[in-house]
């Protein structure tokens, strides 16, 4: 597993070849599993990191102060502590997990990351993403802290 963080821009700028500029460092870490690339979508206040295998997003984080959070509604909601998640169960499989990091900074203030509906085979891999991503000051969520379905 790779990390990729605010020392590894060069990993990023693959993603906005042609682009004109190296996009800014995100503002979190987070460990790929071997044959993952990072795929970056810049916004007028807000940055979108796609975490892709073989073409396919696993993963997606966004850095910024108004994220869709959760989705489901698409209400915005102020998380109490260091991180809030929901969780769309089919039973008791998990289709999408979404979590929302909370920054102690003004800009960007939060990152919300999130799983894809995938296929069981695949979904491991998108919750070790997911799982990995922290910043200095928020560890982000546990494996062992994960909602569950069923």
């Amino acid at each position: 597993m790779r990390l990729i963080g605010a020392l590894a821009l060069g990993v990023l700028a693959v993603g906005l070849a042609g682009a004109g500029h190296a996009p800014e460092p995100p503002p979190f870490a987070v460990g790929l599993p071997p044959g993952f690339t990072t795929r970056v979508s810049e916004g007028p206040d807000f940055t979108v990191w796609y975490f892709e295998k073989g073409g396919k997003a696993f993963a997606g984080a966004y850095a910024g102060n108004f994220p869709q959070f959760p989705v489901k509604t698409g209400a915005d909601r102020e998380p109490v502590g260091p991180y809030q998640q929901t969780v769309v169960c089919a039973g008791s499989e998990v289709k999408r997990r979404d979590i929302l990091l909370v920054l102690k900074q003004d800009f960007p203030r939060l990152i919300h990351a999130w799983t894809v509906d995938l296929p069981a085979a695949d979904r491991a891999s998108a919750e070790a993403i997911l799982t990995s991503i922290h910043t200095a000051g928020n560890p982000g969520v546990p494996a062992s802290a994960l909602q569950r379905c069923g």
